[in-house]
Formats: C-alpha cells, sequence, structure tokens
C-alpha cells in the first residue's frame, strides 16, 4: 500500500459504487488514510445540496484542507 496520508470523503447514499467495499479496499491501499463519512450524500459530492456540500467543505477547512477547495466551492461554503 501506500505509505502517505490520504482522505477518502464517501457519501453513504452513494448506489453508483458499491462504496462499503469500496472503503475496505482503499483504506487496505491506503493504511494512513482517514475516512470522512457524509449520510445523505450520493456520489457526486460536488453536484450535491448546499447543506452537503456545506459539510464536507466545512470539515476540509476545519482539517487544513481549505487549499485543496475549487475558489468557486470555497465563495458557496464561505
Amino acid at each position: 500500500g501506500a505509505d502517505y496520508p490520504t482522505l477518502i470523503i464517501q457519501g453513504q447514499q452513494d448506489s453508483t459504487v458499491d462504496w462499503r467495499y469500496n472503503l475496505k479496499i482503499l483504506e487496505q491501499k491506503f493504511p494512513r488514510s482517514q475516512t470522512l463519512l457524509i449520510d445523505n450524500a450520493r456520489h457526486q459530492l460536488a453536484n450535491e445540496s448546499a447543506p452537503i456540500r456545506d459539510q464536507y467543505l466545512d470539515w476540509l477547512d476545519q482539517h487544513g484542507f481549505a487549499q485543496a477547495i475549487p475558489p468557486t466551492l470555497q465563495t458557496e461554503a464561505g
């Protein structure tokens, strides 16, 4: 596996992929990963409603990942 920190953001209403299976594989391949599960989110997180986007964008900001947020989404979340 990869020996560097990895952030996995997953919507729990994702019906596009078998996310439960995928998480197990990703967590094995990236043992230093951190997973953020979002209850009502689906597969396309950037296309979710503003409250769901705000939830993960706020989390990213609080955990020092703000520089990874595209400027167009920062404006909406801010």
